[in-house]
């Protein structure tokens, strides 16, 4: 019988968590235009010259809206590559857009 007392212990109702305070929403963080410029210079103008090769073709002349539609092809696997795929694939919304207005605002 005191087997079943223990087991009605267990089975007590746990209290309910109240006043619990709400937590902060977590801003995400801004991708400026110098994070984009930057970005652009490191990771794409190194590659991407001012003269295009078979392997990397020069953004010169391109607009921001084939950039960022190129990245996001890349991104998302309908256009392939050996190595775009792998750089464009943690970039975000907002870092293929800022970076696609700062290439495309470069002269030609």
């Amino acid at each position: 019988m005191t087997m079943g007392l223990g087991l009605a212990a267990c089975a007590s109702p746990k209290p309910a968590l109240t006043n619990l305070p709400t937590p902060a929403p977590v801003a995400k963080p801004v991708f400026t235009a110098e994070q984009a410029k930057a970005l652009a210079t490191s990771e794409c103008l190194a590659c991407h010259g001012p003269v295009s090769t078979p392997y990397y073709p020069t953004l010169r002349g391109m607009s921001a809206e084939e950039i960022a539609l190129a990245l996001r092809n890349f991104k998302s696997g309908t256009k392939t590559g050996r190595v775009m795929p792998q750089i464009v694939k943690t970039m975000s919304e907002e870092q293929i857009a800022k970076v696609a207005a700062y290439l495309g605002g470069q002269s030609g």
